[in-house]
């Protein structure tokens, strides 16, 4: 870019050109805007449970694992109840007395009933009541993240995407670590209690499993890729479809001005049309992978069931031995109890298989969650990083072999939350733009400022003009400190921005955008942004300097009619007028 020069005064107005070299859209996004909705890879296990720290939620998420545990090994001691349920019956049969038996039995069953109620129950309250908290400070803790980042930050991410996914992905945060977590680690105890008794029954009946491992083994792997790859594209799916919602309705005017609705609703429909398409391929597949891993332990029951008969049969024709153990003549190597016992441990413990997989999926749905949000809250400013690194290019394979360069956050410098910098006593108003270089994030090789120079007295007025594109709208971002020069210095009364407190800086700052927007609260609520705490009398006197008072007194509810679109000309330039009451 050009060095800007005044080029005239109008009334003791300096009017200044900035005119580029290269006119460029200041408010430049990347070309293909689905490439924004990619959420990353899974985050690491162990940072799930990262979030909610504290004791309550240490204790409740213990007993809420020991109640699983707990509930989960019901099934393998009925398994063992149900086995000797048939040698006791048999035994009364012999003896004559059925009743007491039977009692004895049913008194078992209502214990072991009683038991998995329960546990169960107080599986899902403790461990419900820790995701609940958990993911309240895992949406706390994304949403402060957010708010802190920078603007490079939301000129790299989608905005519309950030905005919507926060609340559908910490539902899948919840269920990945609430009930579905306490199932999970029920049906793994389950299943491995089932499987262990089931050896212990009689190991040579069991050990015909063993056949059916590989394909058990195959399904559960394919079931666990295609679980994973299914949960990140419906949250690419969510995020561009969310985005499109957004930017329609938040843009409404200008869907209207140019008769686009129609084309709005056709991209709407074309993103779903794709996340439909996606969801039901993969739905095919989790079906099959899910089919084969029943189909193996059909297969595998089809086995105990033909090998136990074949041991029975055979000791029987060839000794004449009780295979009930009953009778008094004899039981048999192995017996009906112990093939029965054997059956029924990997019929429950196949049961539980096949529920691990739903668990499975809901954490990786969590741990896909987990990541956009540890994305934002693990970047901070670095003190000790000094280098000069601001903005990386990664060459990543496209599909078609050739390489393609995609745009990560470049290094985080401006912290809005920060506390460090200077806060001057007073400010006269003196900057001055000296040698500035700048170019957006994503955008790099197209310098927006070339060496630009500009002063601007304390008091005077000066008004910068140019085509679209020319960087009026940068300079004042600049101003404010969306962004840092990328050379050269912007200095505030002497001293350079990046050495004054950013939340000093922009406190002493009233902005009014061309296009200013309101929040969905009141008029009062809207202007009290400006001062935190403001009382009403200071909100009052700040609408009468902007000479909106008696606007706003017309309307039926005064300060606290809700803010409109059609309200916003009217009234928005009060939105950051307390910030000079102080």
């Amino acid at each position: 870019m050009k060095s800007s020069k005044a080029i005239g005064t109008s009334d003791g107005v300096e009017i200044v050109d900035s005119i580029t070299d290269n006119p460029v859209d200041a408010a430049a996004k990347p070309d293909d805007p689905n490439k924004k909705a990619e959420l990353g890879p899974l985050s690491p296990a162990g940072a799930v449970f990262g979030f909610g720290e504290g004791s309550q939620i240490r204790l409740f998420r213990i007993l809420g694992i020991a109640c699983a545990m707990v509930s989960g090994s019901v099934y393998p001691i009925m398994a063992f109840y149900f086995s000797k349920s048939f040698e006791e019956l048999g035994a009364s049969a012999a003896d004559g007395d059925y009743l007491s038996n039977i009692t004895e039995m049913l008194y078992v069953f209502l214990i072991l009933g009683a038991v998995g109620f329960v546990f169960l129950v107080c599986q899902s309250f403790f461990l419900e009541s820790a995701a609940a908290q958990s993911t309240m400070d895992y949406k706390q803790k994304w949403f402060d993240a957010l708010l802190r980042q920078d603007m490079s930050y939301y000129d790299i991410k989608d905005v519309s995407a950030q905005a919507t996914i926060v609340s559908s992905q910490a539902m899948k945060y919840k269920k990945g670590t609430g009930r579905k977590l306490g199932e999970g680690i029920q049906f793994t105890v389950t299943v491995i209690g089932g499987f262990i008794y089931a050896f212990y029954a009689s190991w040579r009946v069991s050990l015909i499993v063993l056949a059916a491992v590989p394909i058990m083994v195959g399904s559960s792997t394919f079931m666990m890729t295609v679980t994973t790859k299914q949960t990140e594209r419906k949250n690419k799916g969510y995020a561009e479809t969310g985005g499109i919602v957004y930017s329609s309705i938040s843009s409404i005017r200008t869907v209207f001005s140019l008769n686009a609705a129609e084309g709005m609703i056709e991209k709407f429909k074309a993103a779903t049309k794709k996340s439909y398409d996606s969801s039901v391929s993969f739905n095919t597949l989790a079906g099959l992978g899910s089919g084969g891993m029943m189909a193996s332990f059909l297969v595998s029951y089809i086995a105990l069931t033909l090998y136990g008969s074949y041991l029975l049969y055979d000791q029987v024709d060839k000794t004449g031995c009780d295979p009930s153990n009953t009778i008094g003549t004899g039981a048999c190597k192995v017996i009906g109890t112990e093939v029965f016992g054997a059956l029924m441990g990997i019929s429950f413990g196949a049961m539980g298989l096949s529920q691990i997989a739903n668990a499975v999926e809901a954490f990786m749905g969590a741990r896909a969650a987990c990541y956009p949000a540890l994305e934002a809250i693990d970047r901070k400013v670095d003190p000790n990083d000094t280098s000069d690194e601001d903005l990386q290019n990664i060459e990543t394979p496209a599909a078609d072999g050739e390489t393609s360069t995609a745009i990560v956050l470049p290094k985080y410098v401006i912290d809005s939350t920060s506390d460090a910098g200077m806060k001057p006593n007073s400010i006269d108003g003196e900057v001055i733009f000296r040698d500035v270089s700048f170019s957006y994030p994503t955008r790099p090789d197209t310098l927006v400022f070339n060496g630009m120079n500009l002063k601007v007295p304390a008091g005077k007025t000066v008004a910068l003009v140019g085509p679209s594109g020319s960087g009026k709208s940068t300079t004042v971002s600049m101003l404010e400190r969306f962004y840092d020069p990328t050379a050269g210095s912007i200095t505030l009364d002497g001293t350079d921005l990046r050495d004054i407190n950013i939340q000093w800086l922009r406190d002493n700052i009233g902005l009014v955008s061309q296009e200013p927007i309101l929040f969905a609260r009141t008029i009062q609520e809207n202007i009290a942004y400006g001062l935190p705490g403001a009382t009403e009398e200071q909100i009052i006197n700040v609408a009468k300097a902007a000479n909106a008072h008696d606007f706003i007194s017309q309307f039926p509810n005064g300060y606290a009619t809700h803010g409109k679109i059609e309200h916003l000309c009217t009234y928005s330039f009060t939105f950051h007028v307390l910030t000079s009451y102080q």
